[in-house]
């Protein structure tokens, strides 16, 4: 995305930047942002707050200099990651789609050992 927006260009494995923004409209840009994700209820400030920090560092991050899961786990804590994969919207809707596969994996497979030990204790007709 960066890439196709002219941000960044990738010559063989190494990322330049070529795009200079100005300090106050970056600013202003990730103030707006901030507003409407509140607004909006895309999820606690804190997921914003990481993508903002990804964003800001990205330069460090590609060139390797930071570690980006240093930005997902401060100091080894999990409140970002928790927030970022329990409670946006997307993490509650995917989240809420595999507690429903796996609700229904467990049921069947509940049903055919329910099923199977029927049959063996013979009270079952096959």
């Amino acid at each position: 995305m960066l890439s196709l927006n002219g941000y960044i260009r990738n010559e063989r494995g190494k990322y330049y930047f070529d795009y200079r923004m100005n300090y106050l409209d970056l600013k202003k840009i990730w103030s707006d942002g901030e507003c409407n994700w509140i607004k909006t209820k895309l999820g606690q400030l804190s997921t914003y707050e990481y993508f903002r920090n990804n964003a800001l560092r990205l330069k460090e991050i590609m060139n390797g200099g930071l570690n980006p899961t240093h930005l997902l786990f401060p100091k080894g804590q999990m409140c970002i990651a928790d927030d970022l994969y329990s409670r946006t919207p997307i993490s509650i809707y995917y989240n809420y789609i595999i507690a429903e596969y796996i609700q229904k994996e467990c049921n069947l497979k509940s049903r055919y050992i329910i099923h199977r030990f029927a049959q063996n204790q013979g009270l079952l007709r096959t």
